[in-house]
């Protein structure tokens, strides 16, 4: 049986190296690629994650078989995986081959020093007698029984040796051919994300330890040095890489190795490099110069439906690289952050909304309407996405989410194509519920989604989510709990929900209200659960749906029940967001005291985070709102104010070093409010001030508005603010005015805004909209004036007029004798063309239709219909048959209701 099964292994050996070595460079078919449901990557994993442990375990003849039978199932397409192990395995079966040949000829050559030593024991007389009876001594008879049973023990291991070392070189060879068929340039990034893991082990030990204080002066100064030489040859290393797959055109891991190359040079201090690089992955990814500056021109010709996984899985990493570029490389540049949104909307809805089932339209995609299960067929997010524990090729989830969550932020503050959040969020809650199935985040995204639906005044919608939220509707759960998260995800909706086919007031929606203001995160101790940021989040929403439902325009008288439900609400919602503040910021509500005294406010108690800070300015807003809907335009007022002078006293103190963040080099990361929150303030209170009829504070505040849109490349304020300039200069009369070759006034102001709108925007604002037809009517009421209007001049020279009508170069005394006059010196040119007169310019007309297409445009972005989706619902249809009316004493059926 020993034999049997000898020449069994024998054979076994034998048929495997003629396959090692019969393969060469043969192509096979890759069965597997034509399912796409199949993840044969997480097979792969599992079953090399298997071989590691048998391996461990010194089960070399498993390991090897375990390997063999993968590599033929698939082809050998993980090869570079498997073949390191079964040739390590071999390894260890031919080295303990070896040594049972070197004990075996040791047990033969004991044996017979053993035989030497007893048989020179014998007598001589016993020996001749021996001798002449022709017979061996017993010494002698277990030598030779010995040494027959050793060299027939020895010849039968040299013939497995000889076969398993053959199966050995086969498996080099075979795994030189498969090193061959690897291109240099993969091996070169290999060994670069080698280098990186050792340097980023190096980093973090280097940072703990200096913030341990357990290196000297010297030793820090050693290992710092060592370290920006290190960093200085990885970067040399990733280089290297990116142009030798440039050359095999291989951009999947071109754009990884960039992704990488630039993660890198971020954390050592390297922003230019960084931004360079990142920019770079971008236009690999989309195959298009300047990608990222040029965005419109990228997404019309370049984005396009993904057609496999792999390019899905390009297109998101292309995403997250558009945040890291945005925010970690431009964090002054607001015009960056929302032009990077909007093209990473893009690129997402392009991946989203070009394959069934996905909803076609952004308004589908809110969760009561319909919930994300996957992203493209076949798409396995832990493969290059989201990898499970690496340092390169994807990101792990917290960056991925956090990065959606930053567009979201963006487009909300800047207020700008709001519905676009809804597949960002839709995408957020699948990523943080199905993959990462993480309680906190999935909260997260489920009130990042209320938020959007708010802004998109969908507050039906929104109440559903909130209170899916409160019932822990289709939570996070364990992997194999598929089930009883289908049967949650299939309950009905909630019959008393908030409708916005009715009045904001009506019995029901009042219900409604009330209702949500019970609605409490799931849990006995929701803060230990998810953390007191989204518990704090959370109520905000709640007094922020208040707001927004008190907000629908209506006239009614100040007695009315429903006026005194709305104000009930904003008084509801006024006094949650001043509890909050105190929740926040550890003080009470200074506001008052500080309008009384004109104090600084407090300095909060608690140490803010940057989402806390801008939590805090969002509550300031938010009673702003309220004071504004109430009538108290003072109030509200005071209130952006109050914001204003509390961002600036935290903006000194909410700065964080590189050392504190585990980076290098001499960096700094903020934790109070960044510049959009500013900017938003600032363009709230001149919208106030507006209101209010304080006119000349309103264009104070403008002037330093546009001051500061340049220094933060705020475009969507600064087309504001011009809008806002249109309106105070009509309101005061200063339609055109000629100082010199300055032109200033409503018409200046409303071309600048207007082209400003139409050149730095994809779609210009509805105040950009508002200014054209208050150009409109100017120009249809003075149609002199249409000729000074249309002078083409370029938008910087058109924004350098607009500041510098405020007056800072004017002569003193000249601007004082006109003043005192109470007039302008119209220049010739403007007299001539005064008084030339004439009939509504064509220009009018073709303005009007713009303003049209683009309030068209509008609508259409918002998913707003002229026509609802059942016209029959509409129609007076009776319940009673026709010819039996009148019958049981009814004089006809009462008309059914309109089908849902």
């Amino acid at each position: 049986s020993a034999d049997s099964e000898e020449a069994k292994a024998a054979k076994v050996a034998r048929e495997m190296a003629t396959e090692l070595s019969g393969a060469d460079e043969e192509l096979h078919d890759m069965w597997f690629e034509k399912l796409p449901e199949l993840d044969i990557t997480s097979f792969a994993k599992t079953v090399a994650y298997a071989a590691l442990c048998l391996y461990h375990m010194r089960r070399w003849d498993n390991v090897i078989a375990l390997c063999r039978s993968f590599n033929d199932a698939t082809c050998f397409a993980f090869a570079t995986t498997f073949l390191p192990l079964m040739i390590g395995a071999q390894s260890q079966v031919c080295y303990l081959s070896n040594r049972a040949i070197a004990n075996t000829n040791r047990y033969l050559e004991e044996s017979k020093a053993t035989f030497e030593a007893e048989q020179k024991a014998l007598p001589r007389k016993l020996l001749r007698q021996l001798a002449l009876q022709n017979e061996l001594s017993e010494p002698e008879k277990l030598f030779k029984k010995r040494s027959a049973y050793y060299d027939a023990l020895v010849k039968r291991q040299k013939s497995l040796h000889s076969v398993w070392d053959q199966l050995l070189k086969a498996m080099d060879s075979s795994r030189a051919l498969v090193a061959k068929a690897v291109p240099a340039a993969v091996e070169q990034l290999r060994k670069s994300r080698i280098l990186l893991a050792e340097f980023l082990q190096d980093r973090q030990s280097f940072n703990l330890r200096a913030a341990r204080g357990l290196l000297t002066a010297p030793e820090k100064m050693t290992k710092a040095r060592a370290l920006k030489l290190g960093f200085v040859a990885l970067t040399s290393s990733y280089k290297k890489a990116v142009e030798l797959l440039r050359k095999r055109q291989m951009a999947d891991l071109v754009v990884q190795a960039l992704h990488e190359l630039g993660n890198l040079q971020w954390l050592e201090g390297d922003a230019s490099g960084a931004q360079t690089s990142w920019s770079d992955a971008v236009d690999t990814t989309y195959q298009h110069v300047y990608a990222i500056k040029n965005w419109q021109k990228c997404a019309e010709s370049s984005v396009n439906p993904p057609k496999d996984a792999a390019r899905t899985e390009l297109m998101l990493l292309s995403v997250i690289i558009l945040a890291k570029h945005a925010r970690l490389t431009m964090p002054k540049d607001n015009a960056a952050h929302l032009h990077s949104a909007l093209f990473a909307s893009t690129i997402l809805e392009s991946v989203l909304t070009s394959s069934l089932p996905h909803p076609s339209h952004r308004k589908a995609f809110s969760l009561d309407r319909y919930r994300l299960r996957e992203i493209f067929l076949g798409l396995r997010e832990s493969r290059l996405l989201l990898p499970p524990s690496s340092v390169h090729g994807g990101v792990d989830g917290a960056m991925f989410l956090s990065s959606l969550e930053f567009f979201q932020s963006t487009l909300l503050v800047n207020g700008y194509q709001t519905v676009r959040c809804l597949p960002i969020c839709n995408l957020y809650n699948y990523v943080a519920t199905d993959i990462c199935r993480s309680l906190t985040y999935a909260v997260r995204g489920r009130l990042m989604m209320v938020r959007a639906l708010i802004s998109t005044a969908a507050l039906d919608s929104a109440w559903l989510a909130l209170s899916a939220l409160a019932r822990q509707q289709d939570a996070p759960r364990a992997l194999l709990d598929g089930e009883a998260l289908d049967q949650a995800i299939q309950e009905e909706h909630d019959p008393g929900a908030y409708r916005t086919d009715e009045e904001p007031c009506s019995e029901h929606n009042s219900k409604a209200v009330a209702q949500m203001l019970e609605f409490r995160l799931p849990g006995d101790d929701p803060a230990a659960l998810v953390g007191q940021h989204l518990v704090n989040v959370f109520t905000f929403i709640q007094a922020e749906f208040l707001v927004r439902a008190a907000a629908h325009a209506r006239a009614s008288k100040a007695g009315d029940p429903e006026s005194v439900e709305r104000v009930s609400w904003l008084e509801k919602a006024d006094s949650k967001l001043r509890a909050l503040w105190k929740e926040v910021t550890g003080n009470e509500d200074d506001s008052q005291n500080v309008k009384a005294t004109q104090e600084e406010p407090l300095e909060p108690a608690n140490v803010l985070s940057e989402q806390e800070s801008d939590l805090c300015v969002e509550i300031r807003l938010q009673i702003a709102r309220s004071w504004e809907l109430r009538g108290d335009l003072a109030n509200a007022v005071f209130e952006v104010f109050y914001a204003m002078r509390f961002v600036r006293k935290i903006a000194a103190a909410g700065v964080r070093t590189a050392a504190d963040c585990n980076m290098g080099g001499e960096g700094s990361l903020r934790t109070h409010p960044g510049a959009r929150m500013w900017m938003m303030l600032r363009r709230r209170m001149v919208h106030l001030l507006v209101l209010q009829g304080r006119l000349q504070a309103a264009d104070a505040h403008i002037e330093q508005g546009l001051k500061e849109c340049q220094s933060a490349n705020d475009d969507i304020t600064l087309v504001e603010l011009l809008a806002a300039k249109v309106r105070v200069n009509a309101l005061q009369g200063r339609l055109l005015e000629l100082r010199g070759s300055r032109r200033m006034g409503a018409i200046p102001a409303a071309r600048c805004c207007i082209e400003l709108a139409a050149k730095r925007l994809p779609l210009p604002p509805a105040s950009a909209v508002v200014a054209k037809v208050v150009l409109s009517l100017m120009l249809e009421q003075n149609p002199s004036l249409t000729q000074l209007a249309n002078i083409q001049a370029p938008v910087g020279d058109l924004l350098a007029e607009v500041i510098a009508s405020y007056g800072r170069d004017d002569d003193a005394n000249e601007t004082l004798i006109l003043d005192a006059q109470g007039k302008v010196i119209v220049s010739p040119i403007a007299q001539g063309i005064l008084g030339a007169g004439g009939a509504e310019p064509p220009a009018v007309a073709t303005m009007m239709l713009e303003c049209i297409n683009e309030l068209h445009a509008h609508l259409s972005l918002a998913g707003f219909e002229l026509h609802p989706h059942n016209t029959n619902a509409y129609y007076d249809i009776s319940a009673v048959e026709p010819g039996k009316e009148g019958q049981d004493g009814e004089g006809g059926g009462a008309p059914t209701s309109p089908p849902a």
